[in-house]
């Protein structure tokens, strides 16, 4: 858990995308500022669909274009 409030962006973007990181720490890590551990979460299985659909109404359209798609890919 003390890995998901590094300073640095690429060590919370690793534990974002580690399938072992706890619930809590995903849905915490879902409203971190860095564009690269947004989209660790969202290539994460385990992030829980609640952060996805956050993410859908990203201001960045990188973001969220990516949880759309994830959203999309769910329901096939």
């Amino acid at each position: 858990m003390r890995f998901a409030v590094h300073r640095d962006p690429q060590v919370r973007a690793t534990v974002a995308g580690r399938a072992d990181t706890p619930a809590g720490a995903l849905i915490s890590l879902g409203y971190d500022s860095s564009p690269d551990v947004l989209m660790a979460l969202l290539a994460n299985p385990r992030t829980p669909s609640s952060v996805v659909r956050k993410l859908s109404d990203h201001r960045l359209s990188l973001i969220a274009e990516a949880a759309v798609q994830r959203l999309r890919n769910n329901y096939r």
